[in-house]
């Protein structure tokens, strides 16, 4: 037959039958108030006897605080616990000491085993000690209403991000106004773009940009037979040297040989050039502070 509970209010504690009864009361005996709930667990598995089955009522009122919520059983690591709640429906004048209900089991053979009272106090919400009118104990103090945020630091805030992003800007114009104004295949670059797209690779005035662009970082004019020069002024390009070799051989077939069998992406290539330059040039800007810290 399956275990059953049967529980019975005591109004007088009858005398306990056995002691070795598995209780779990709340984990505090003080501190309680109007509508605190306060849970009870006794564990079924450590009664010595199977429990009878007569009915167990809840949404009880117990004496003049308590009220019985529920009562379930439930099963809480591989054992079965009997669940009771009960609800402080009233509040004292004063602290008062309480007590959840001594309770009666009903053994199925007719033996009796008690859960004891369990006692703890309940105190008042309100304080009449500055007379007869009672007023709320404040928990802390009230904070101060505000009707109207303050956006003062919402409009700072969104100022200096943009005040930033200005200047993030202003830098970025500048530097790139330098760039394309100093560094040779910069300049070249600016010169290409604006050429029409179809004819970047084509039109003369690329391949002369391209040119004065390897000139200019030679500090001399490169030809076929000095491009050696070139490469020992900047050894950065020497990444490229096939790129550059094809570009010169191109275009002394093209200039003076009038020979146009063979094709090189201008645009591309100075776009390459461009960024390696632009490396370089944040390189040497760097060891330049690094030796004078």
């Amino acid at each position: 037959m399956g275990r059953l509970v049967c529980l019975m209010l005591a109004l007088l504690i009858a005398p306990i039958a056995h002691a070795d009864i598995q209780v779990e009361n709340p984990n505090r005996t003080h501190g309680y108030f109007i509508g605190d709930i306060l849970l009870q667990r006794v564990n079924l598995d450590s009664l010595t006897e199977t429990i009878a089955a007569p009915s167990l009522e809840s949404d009880l009122r117990v004496g003049a605080f308590l009220y019985r919520i529920s009562h379930e059983e439930v099963t809480i690591n591989k054992q079965q616990w009997l669940e009771l709640r009960y609800q402080i429906i009233n509040a004292p004048q004063q602290t008062e000491t309480i007590e959840l209900p001594s309770v009666l089991f009903v053994t199925e053979a007719g033996g009796e085993q008690q859960l004891p009272a369990w006692q703890f106090t309940v105190a008042p919400l309100t304080s009449t000690e500055s007379g007869s009118e009672s007023s709320p104990i404040a928990d802390r103090r009230a904070l101060d209403v505000i009707d109207t945020p303050s956006s003062d630091k919402f409009k700072w805030g969104v100022a200096a991000l943009l005040t930033t992003l200005a200047l993030w800007l202003l830098w970025w114009l500048v530097r790139h106004f330098t760039d394309s104004h100093t560094l040779p295949f910069a300049k070249a670059q600016r010169i290409i773009r604006k050429l029409p797209t179809a004819e970047r690779d084509t039109d003369p005035a690329a391949w002369v940009a391209l040119h004065h662009a390897f000139n200019g970082v030679a500090g001399k004019t490169i030809t076929d037979s000095t491009q050696a020069d070139l490469f020992n002024a900047a050894p950065w390009l020497s990444e490229h040297k096939s790129e550059i070799e094809n570009f010169y051989a191109a275009s002394t077939a093209r200039f003076y040989q009038q020979n146009e069998s063979q094709s090189v992406a201008v645009a591309a290539l100075c776009s390459t050039l461009q960024r390696a330059e632009k490396r370089q040039a944040k390189q040497t800007k760097k060891t330049s502070v690094k030796l004078a810290s």
